[in-house]
Formats: structure tokens, C-alpha cells, sequence
């Protein structure tokens, strides 16, 4: 232990810069443009050696005098474009517009190196008659890079400080996509009534009414896989053929991977009384879930290939609500005791199984559950056997 202290070496040092940029300037009466764009460049250095005098090996075992470098760098940029535009009509019509471009971007490359057998115990630098370890842990070196960009318009209404109208649209694209399917377009729309501003409710809300809102909503959302340009079709080095190196295809090409899409259906209401000190929110909600991505897709052996990285396959639905309750119980000008009290339930069901699943059982092994998946069953479902 006291070799292994005074005598090793495992460190990483780490260097982070961040930049940061933003500007605003006003078009015109109630046109505002906003941009930023921010940067971090991070750059990773790792060094390990573990000496013999430390572990007592023969001199040939891959662990003795061992030492790894290990680097990596980071470059990420995001910006975002931004016109915002405000117009009020004699206090009848309420108009907000906003217009927007988010793109984003990350380049990470990665380098290791492994050796072992150092000529002494005091040299922990690679040098001339040391050996690289085999695979992947002993050299290896990978370069990634992922980008995505969103363009997003949405528009808000308000007509007599009553009515509320709500509509967007947003197109996203993403470079872990096939290409032929790369962008993805979701739109939203939804409606509000503000009962308290109502003629009707005047003395309600003179005595104890501040907010009495009613919405119904409705929007689509997308889902991307993570990783690096996983619809790009692979190759690895195959088994040699008369003295020649060949190679082999590893990954099948996806060029219609899609998103996975999400339609949602809200109604909630929100209420206020006795000046803030009481609020009510309530929420129902359906939502709808299509071209699951399903990772690891087994196909036929004919195919030439085991699997394929994601296929989109399979539905499923989520239903239920939501109900929150705040209060507070005192205060004065320089605190206060409050609470709240919140209560959901949420339904989940397999409505379509993915195309090349059946029902499917998982059995039991220790310290898991024996799970199903089931049409009309929800995702994570356990079974066993009834008794007494």
C-alpha cells in the first residue's frame, strides 16, 4: 500500500473555458432582436502508471510497470436567433409573435494509449521495448461530431383580456436522423378563457376571486436517438483471405430512421383566491406515442445482419392528471409560511408491439421481477402465479 501511494500515478487535469455572447437591439416600435451564442472548450488529460514495486508481478504480465495517457477534447457551440414582436390594440387586442433559430453543435475527439513492461519502476513514460496491450485497451483513438437546429415560430393572442389563442410550430432536425427523414415537424395549438375578467364575475372577483382560468391544449413533440450519426451504415477489417486484408459491413445503413412522435391532449384549470394566498391547478391529459424507437432491432440472419441500430416500430399511450393545492398560511413584509399538496396518477398502455415482437416474457432472475410485454399491459409489467 505504501509503494502504491508514494509510487503510483493516476491524475487528470482538466481545463474549461466558457464564452459567452448576447446582444439585443429594437427594430422598430415593438420588434426586438435577440441573439446569443455561447461556447465551451474543454480539454481532458489523463495520466496512470502502476508500478511493479506496487504490485509484486513478473515482469512480463501486462500489469506490471503499467502506463496510459489518456486525452480528450471537447468543442461545443450553441446559438440562438430571436425576433420578438409586441403589439396592443386600445387594450382590446394583445399580440406577442416570436420567431426563432437554435442550432447547436458538438466535435469530440478522443485518444488512449496503453503499454506495459516500462524498463524501470521510475519511468512511466511509453518508451522504446515496451508493449501496447491488446484491443481496444491498448490503442484507440475515435472522433465524433453531432449537430442539431431547430427552427420555431409561435404566436399568442389575447382578445379582450379575456380570450387566449396559442399556436406553434416547430421543425427540428438532427444528425443522428437518417437523411431522408432528418427533419422532424411538430405543431401546437391550444385556447384559454380567463372567467374572472368576465362582466358576470365582476363581484366575485371584486370580494375574494383573483383567477379563474380554463385551457384546453393540444401539440406533437419528437424524440431522437442518442449517439453519434447512428443512421450511417458501418464497416469493420473481416477475417483475411489469401494473405489479403478484407473488410466486412457491420451496421446497416437507415437512411428512413424518423422520429419518434409524441400528440398530446390537455385540459386544466387554474384558480386563485383571497389574494394569492389560495391556488388551485388542475390538469388531464392523453398522450399518444408512435414510431417508438426501438433499439437494437433483431432482424433475420438472411438479412447479413444480426440487428439494426434503431427501427421505429410500435405504440403506446399515457393517461392521467394532475392536481395541485398551495396556500399560505401567514405572512407579512418580511416572511412567510406557506405549503402545497400535489396528487397524480398517471396510466400507461402498450397499444401496438413493435413489429418483430410477440409477447415477450422476461423471467425471473434473482433480485428482478418476471416482466411482460403485452398489448393492453403496461410497459415494465409483472406476472406470477396466483395463490392462497
Amino acid at each position: 500500500p505504501i509503494a502504491m501511494a508514494n509510487e503510483s500515478v493516476n491524475k487528470t487535469i482538466q481545463r474549461e473555458s466558457k464564452m459567452n455572447f448576447n446582444i439585443e437591439y429594437n427594430i422598430l416600435n415593438g420588434l426586438t432582436y435577440w441573439g446569443n451564442v455561447n461556447m465551451n472548450i474543454r480539454n481532458t488529460k489523463g495520466r496512470m502508471f502502476l508500478p511493479q514495486v506496487a504490485t509484486g508481478l513478473a515482469w512480463t504480465d501486462s500489469n506490471a510497470n503499467r502506463s496510459t495517457d489518456t486525452s480528450s477534447d471537447q468543442l461545443t457551440i450553441n446559438t440562438e436567433n430571436k425576433l420578438i414582436y409586441r403589439k396592443n390594440w386600445n387594450d382590446k387586442h394583445n399580440l406577442i409573435a416570436n420567431a426563432l433559430v437554435r442550432t447547436s453543435q458538438q466535435v469530440t475527439t478522443n485518444y488512449l494509449s496503453a503499454t506495459y513492461g516500462n524498463a524501470s519502476s521510475g519511468l512511466s513514460d511509453p518508451t522504446v521495448g515496451t508493449s501496447v496491450l491488446g484491443g481496444e485497451n491498448g490503442m484507440n483513438s475515435s472522433e465524433a461530431e453531432t449537430r442539431t437546429v431547430s427552427f420555431i415560430g409561435l404566436m399568442n393572442y389575447t382578445l379582450l383580456n379575456r380570450y387566449v389563442f396559442h399556436a406553434s410550430l416547430n421543425a427540428e432536425g438532427n444528425s443522428a436522423m437518417g437523411r431522408n427523414k432528418r427533419m422532424g415537424y411538430f405543431p401546437a395549438a391550444g385556447i384559454a378563457w380567463n372567467l374572472q375578467n368576465e362582466s358576470f364575475m365582476e363581484s366575485l372577483r371584486d370580494r375574494w376571486l383573483d383567477e379563474a382560468k380554463i385551457r384546453v391544449s393540444v401539440g406533437q413533440s419528437g424524440r431522437a436517438p442518442s449517439g453519434t450519426s447512428i443512421y450511417l451504415g458501418a464497416y469493420v477489417k473481416g477475417d483475411n483471405y489469401m494473405n489479403m486484408s478484407g473488410t466486412k459491413p457491420e451496421r446497416m445503413q437507415l437512411d428512413d430512421l424518423h422520429w419518434e412522435t409524441s400528440t398530446e391532449y390537455n385540459y386544466g384549470a387554474d384558480v386563485m383566491l383571497f389574494g394569492g394566498r389560495l391556488k388551485f391547478t388542475f390538469d388531464y391529459y392523453q398522450k399518444y406515442i408512435k414510431d417508438l424507437l426501438q433499439k437494437d432491432y433483431k432482424l433475420p440472419s438472411s438479412t447479413g445482419f444480426g440487428s439494426m441500430r434503431y427501427y421505429n416500430s410500435g405504440k403506446m399511450e399515457n393517461k392521467g392528471w394532475e392536481f395541485r393545492a398551495d396556500a399560505i398560511f401567514w405572512k407579512n413584509k418580511d416572511w412567510q409560511i406557506s405549503g402545497y399538496v400535489n396528487l397524480s396518477r398517471n396510466e400507461n398502455r402498450i397499444t401496438e408491439l413493435p413489429g418483430n415482437m410477440a409477447q415477450e416474457t422476461y423471467e425471473a432472475n434473482n433480485g428482478k421481477y418476471a416482466a411482460r410485454v403485452e398489448v393492453g399491459q403496461p410497459v415494465g409489467a409483472f406476472y406470477g402465479c396466483r395463490y392462497l
